[in-house]
């Protein structure tokens, strides 16, 4: 499993999570426009989009990049979260979701699946933007070693850690 701090030795998600991490120093939310793609080239196709919908309680994919795209057996833009899982990984994603939107927090989420024949893991960085005063957003940078088949592949196990990135851990990140 990955450890927190691997999320800033990895190439695709270390530039994008220090920027948030030095954007949020103040307690805000950063806001989209404030995650400018120049800081952070290397995590684009990685990166998913996903606007909040309060009369759903779903989320609603606006942008998928190209890495994160093709590990999913459908198209990601445009569908609800809701579509893209399995209801029982839905419900859990949303419940994850909601609280890195509530508390404010970046969530750090390291998957290992266990194949049959090896251990594959994954990493995802979860960040809560906003759009303007009333649209909440979540960034997730999905970093997958795997083919999409074996993620939907039914024999295979999953084992997930969640670690929410607090005060303290932001400090340790950016004094490392």
């Amino acid at each position: 499993m990955y450890n927190v701090k691997d999320i800033l030795d990895c190439s695709e998600t270390g530039d994008v999570t220090r920027h948030w991490l030095y954007l949020t120093q103040t307690g805000v939310v950063p806001s989209l426009s404030d995650m400018d793609p120049v800081h952070f080239p290397k995590a684009l196709p990685h990166i998913s989009l996903f606007k909040y919908n309060p009369e759903d309680d779903d989320y609603y994919c606006r942008l998928a990049g190209e890495d994160v795209s093709n590990a999913h057996s459908i198209r990601m833009k445009g569908k609800n979260l809701s579509v893209l899982y399995p209801d029982e990984q839905f419900k859990t994603i949303r419940m994850h979701w909601n609280s890195v939107r509530s508390r404010k927090e970046a969530l750090v989420v390291s998957c290992e699946l266990h194949h049959s024949v090896k251990i594959i893991p994954s990493l995802h960085v979860i960040l809560p933007l906003k759009e303007d005063e009333s649209d909440e957003l979540v960034m997730s940078i999905s970093v997958y070693r795997y083919d999409v088949d074996y993620f939907h592949n039914d024999d295979v196990s999953r084992s997930y850690k969640y670690t929410y990135i607090t005060d303290e851990i932001r400090q340790s990140l950016l004094n490392s």
